[in-house]
């Protein structure tokens, strides 16, 4: 997956950040593929404060010439309380 692409582009908005991605399911059929996982980001904002801040990542894949390229993203902010236990986002 492209998760260091992830966090150089949120880095480029919000500054500094670490990514602890969890609960990842993968279901596959033939050459195309979802992905679904919880994507926590913590870090400083440009402007300083503290951020915090979990979604829920969804990813279409699809596979092309033996590599997997994702081909959709769906990104649902704040994650279901319920899922992580704790969706919030701190400016």
């Amino acid at each position: 997956m492209r998760f260091a692409k992830i966090g150089r582009d949120f880095s480029t908005v919000f500054g500094p950040i670490t990514i602890q991605n969890s609960d990842m399911k993968v279901t596959s059929h033939g050459e195309m593929a979802f992905a679904t996982y919880i994507a926590h980001l913590t870090g400083k904002g440009k402007d300083g404060n503290p951020m915090d801040v979990t979604m829920r990542i969804t990813d279409v894949l699809r596979k092309s010439s033996g590599k997997w390229l994702i081909v959709h993203e769906h990104v649902s902010y704040p994650a279901a309380a319920e899922h992580q236990g704790h969706a919030h986002h701190h400016a």
